[in-house]
């Protein structure tokens, strides 16, 4: 066999770091929501976080719940495209959804909406069993149409959001860079 190059042994090198690793790493894949149905079960603090998120992205949410939080109610009043459906999650409501979040205070709950959605191929979030996702919600770090999303795979959330955190203090800084710079140029083209 002929020699490796230099980066077929480093990419195997990191393939055999792979397959000694405990935790399940996740591919990042960055989709477009916009106009895509989403169905969030439940209406407490998770599914109010995973909402602001999926906000920022165009998509058509559809909330079911009996219940929602204050915060979610804010966000009702404000989006009149929302659509809550004020009662229990029934078997058959995810059908035709892009994405599905599982985020109530039932076990057993999350569990039937998390088997509707892997017997349907449909991608969903299982707020309360990470094991019973098929996708994870990143840290979101946004600025314009610069978007980074950070997992640890479910591991560390607090290390996670301070990873953020600093991303987004990076591209404020960046951005206030930019329009300084513009603003200077703005000037010396007006000399």
């Amino acid at each position: 066999m002929g020699k490796l190059y230099e980066y077929d042994s480093a990419y195997y090198e990191w393939e055999r770091k792979i397959e000694t690793m405990e935790v399940q790493r996740y591919f990042p894949i960055f989709v477009s929501l916009k106009q895509k149905k989403v169905v969030v079960i439940g209406g407490g603090t998770i599914a109010a976080r995973r909402v602001e998120t999926l906000l920022l992205f165009g998509c058509e949410i559809t909330i079911i719940s009996p219940n929602v939080n204050e915060i979610i109610k804010e966000m009702i009043l404000k989006y009149p495209d929302f659509i809550w459906e004020r009662r229990m999650y029934q078997q058959g409501d995810c059908a035709g959804a892009f994405l599905v979040v599982a985020a109530t205070n039932c076990r057993e709950v999350n569990w039937k909406v998390g088997q509707e959605c892997r017997q349907n191929g449909i991608f969903v979030s299982v707020a309360d069993r990470k094991e019973e996702s098929s996708f994870y919600f990143p840290a979101i770090a946004a600025n314009g149409a610069m978007v980074v999303g950070i997992t640890s795979s479910g591991t560390d959330h607090r290390q996670t959001a301070q990873a953020a955190q600093e991303i987004r203090n990076c591209l404020n800084y960046m951005d206030r860079r930019e329009k300084k710079v513009e603003k200077e140029a703005a000037k010396c083209e007006l000399e």
